[in-house]
């Protein structure tokens, strides 16, 4: 069997495999999203998932046909496939009673989030979004349902109470303004989920010199930190002791790595790790990116990536 006649076949099996084993198969969707880019190729990709799901989980045609090759049937392709091991997220029931309580009550809960643009086609394809400027990051909002987690706002809650994607950017960019945003300082420490900040003292705002022995992340007191980067107040406080070019890098969702522009040793040793990390493949739903960005003049840019 031809990769095209194997790729329509497996879109079949897919199918056949919802209806066969999966107790509510109308909860399924699958899209052919066509070309994306994993571990630096571009692949094709089929999207499963569920309508309660903000993310769905990715099977890879080129990838799976290899195994076919190899002598596996696609029925045993797609029984195997780890995607299915999905469950609905434990808040969930929890998550509706909030989405039920409309906008107005909701409003004080809705937090920016940033995510990495066309490694996540498929998920901004179902939420309202727009582009951050100059990077290859984009904006989208989550509801925070407790501390701990949070649910993304979608297309069909937005139209549930009757907002535009302008106000949900408006309301999610005060509160952030609003948060105790706040520096981190420590040490990278490899680990078995990548590198780890292990952290030695909180910084304020102002008051503190730069230490080129210490790494530094800016980051929010809650998921999706990265976005304390449109955080007026705190990026001030890095200009009073970084000055008012540095670079960053996002360390995932949660934290933005701030280097000093002088600090030549920790910028080249930091894109070496962009380079291996881009080798490796990584999950940039959650890792946002294999870019570097550089602040300057109170606006972050896209600088380089790996070569």
């Amino acid at each position: 069997m031809k990769y095209e006649e194997f790729k329509e076949e497996l879109l079949k099996e897919l199918r056949t495999y919802i209806l066969l084993h999966e107790e509510h198969p109308e909860e399924y969707i699958i899209e052919d999203i066509g070309k994306c880019y994993k571990n630096n190729m571009e692949m094709d990709e089929f999207c499963v998932y569920r309508t309660w799901d903000s993310v769905g989980k990715c099977i890879y045609p080129e990838a799976e046909y290899e195994e076919y090759r190899n002598g596996r049937t696609l029925r045993e392709i797609v029984k195997d496939w780890p995607g299915w091991r999905t469950e609905p997220p434990e808040n969930y029931e929890k998550a509706v009673e909030e989405i039920e309580k409309g906008w107005e009550q909701m409003k004080e809960k809705i937090v920016l989030r940033l995510i990495h643009v066309d490694q996540n086609k498929h998920l901004l394809q179902r939420v309202p979004w727009r582009e951050l400027e100059h990077t290859d990051l984009g904006i989208m909002y989550q509801i925070m349902i407790d501390a701990d987690s949070g649910m993304a706002v979608t297309r069909l809650i937005a139209k549930m109470w009757n907002v535009t994607e302008e106000e949900l950017y408006q309301t999610a960019y005060q509160n952030l303004q609003e948060e105790e945003c706040v520096f981190s300082a420590g040490e990278l420490i490899p680990g078995p989920e990548g590198l780890q900040l292990r952290e030695t003292e909180p910084l304020k705002t102002e008051g503190f010199l730069y230490n080129p022995e210490l790494w530094y992340a800016v980051y929010a007191d809650r998921q999706f930190g990265a976005a304390a980067v449109l955080n007026r107040k705190i990026m001030k406080g890095a200009e009073s002791f970084f000055g008012r070019k540095f670079f960053l890098f996002p360390l995932n969702r949660d934290r933005m790595m701030l280097i000093h522009e002088e600090d030549h040793r920790l910028l080249e040793k930091t894109i070496m790790y962009l380079r291996e990390r881009q080798e490796e493949g990584v999950d940039v739903e959650n890792d946002l990116s294999n870019s570097m960005y550089v602040w300057e003049e109170g606006k972050l840019s896209f600088l380089k990536g790996p070569k």
